[in-house]
């Protein structure tokens, strides 16, 4: 094919590509490369695959693409790629070449900020942050970027006013909230009205979150909390509140509502005012904890192994779960420290994780008896640990003041901080952390030896950490 062709094939490709037919542009583009291999088709055939979702595909025909064309496109799709992809030193050389090109663009100062908080660069990521919302002071995904790095370093009062931004994100207020009516609530006192509460973000959050809602009610005379089913029947005649909806049609009039994300900047909380709320505030149901004590045997006696509950996987939708989660297989030296039983948290169970399950004493997939959060709080109270990875398990466990090991990568969410083993939103959590980024060896192994320690002889004789009451 001579130049002028293949050119001429390529500009074909390209409005292919503009015009949203990725199929047909990614068949032009692997034309092309079959016949006269070039960078500027690499890159359209791997931005073809990636508006596919084939992140494989697209990653590789980038690899390809060398050198690299400095299109803002191709730039950010394979940054993208890099950190999905654990590839970070790969990611900062893309990244210093595309902004010596594009210096102010948005989503570049973004990936900016990411990347060095995946590398374990905090500075350079604060640094970038500040950069990119003097450069952009109207963007609320910069300013919530810059709130989660301030967060993370432990500034709470000026992270929680950056993070508020994100509440003017419209994806965030388009798919998570209804048209209001009501005004959002500030703080101030309503004596004579209603405030709904809202559980505006993923399970763990709101596991996270509900606990500062009681505190809510000094301030008006109704209290009301909008979330899904299934938080609504694990918290269940909380203190306060007067009534739980699952549905916006079923509110009744109310005078403002609020994000219970935004109760910790509403409510000012520092790290010593988040220590004051980090005790046990979940409690099973009376009816859970004695179905799960007449199946799993006496909670206590020197005769029983310790139970130990095991969840390595988060919710597969979420943008980050193939950097959080991992294959059972990695804990397998777990399976071989004796006196333990391991009890199957995690739901559901993929047919990999599956065949390893046999290899720790006495687990199995509990998926069918645990189908809400309320039958999984009840097993979990009768756990003498609970390790998992950062998931809404982890907050169900600790929530519930049940001993539990948090498996966290290097550049893990902004809620536990930097730097520590410890967690002040979880007074029974215990943080174990990539020294790596993507390396999961050192931490299975941290986790293996303190195991041996905790539980050294097997003797169970005083149960499971009893979770305070039941209802």
């Amino acid at each position: 094919m001579n130049k002028l062709i293949s050119d001429s094939a390529l500009v074909v490709a390209e409005q292919a590509l503009v015009a949203g037919d990725y199929p047909q542009a990614q068949r032009l583009a692997a034309e092309i490369v079959a016949r006269q291999p070039t960078s500027a088709a690499w890159a359209v055939q791997g931005l073809a695959w990636y508006h596919q979702g084939q992140l494989s595909e697209a990653m590789a025909c980038f690899d390809q693409a060398q050198p690299l064309p400095l299109s803002l496109a191709v730039c950010q799709a394979y940054l993208h790629g890099l950190r999905q992809t654990c590839r970070l030193p790969r990611a900062a050389e893309v990244l210093r070449a595309a902004l010596e090109v594009f210096a102010d663009d948005v989503g570049l100062l973004a990936h900016a900020i990411n990347i060095y908080q995946d590398l374990g660069q905090p500075e350079l990521a604060f640094a970038y942050a500040m950069r990119a919302v003097g450069r952009h002071p109207d963007d609320p995904g910069l300013h919530l970027l810059l709130g989660e790095v301030l967060l993370a370093d432990g500034q709470f009062r000026a992270g929680w006013r950056e993070y508020e931004w994100r509440n003017r994100m419209k994806n965030r207020k388009e798919v998570l909230m209804p048209k209001a009516t009501s005004m959002p609530w500030s703080g101030m006192d309503i004596p004579g009205g209603a405030i709904v509460v809202i559980g505006d973000q993923g399970y763990g959050d709101c596991i996270q979150f509900f606990r500062l809602i009681p505190r809510i009610k000094a301030h008006c005379r109704h209290l009301y909390l909008a979330a899904s089913q299934e938080l609504l029947d694990l918290f269940a005649g909380m203190d306060g509140v007067d009534g739980m909806f699952s549905q916006w049609r079923q509110l009744p009039p109310h005078a403002a509502y609020v994000r219970v994300t935004s109760l910790p900047y509403i409510f000012d909380l520092d790290e010593p005012a988040i220590a004051k709320t980090a005790q046990p505030y979940l409690r099973p149901h009376a009816a859970a904890v004695a179905r799960w004590q007449q199946q799993l045997g006496p909670a206590q006696g020197r005769q029983r192994p310790r139970r130990v509950g095991l969840n390595w996987r988060g919710r597969a939708s979420h943008p980050r779960d193939s950097l959080r989660s991992l294959g059972l297989d990695l804990l397998l030296p777990l399976a071989a420290i004796e006196g333990i039983e391991f009890v199957c948290l995690q739901a559901p169970v993929n047919e990999a994780d599956r065949r390893v399950l046999g290899a720790f004493e006495g687990m199995r997939d509990l998926t069918a008896e645990c189908p809400d959060f309320s039958g999984k709080l009840g097993l979990i109270s009768q756990l003498d640990l609970v390790i998992s990875v950062d998931s809404s398990v982890a907050h169900l466990a600790a929530a519930a003041g049940v001993p539990t090991w948090i498996l966290l990568t290097q550049s893990c969410d902004w809620r536990w901080l930097r730097d520590r083993d410890d967690s002040p939103w979880y007074a029974s959590a215990r943080l174990f952390r990539q020294r790596e980024h993507g390396r999961w060896s050192d931490v299975i192994e941290a986790v293996a030896r303190a195991l041996r320690v905790q539980f050294a002889g097997g003797d169970a004789a005083h149960g499971p950490t009893p979770v305070v009451g039941t209802h």
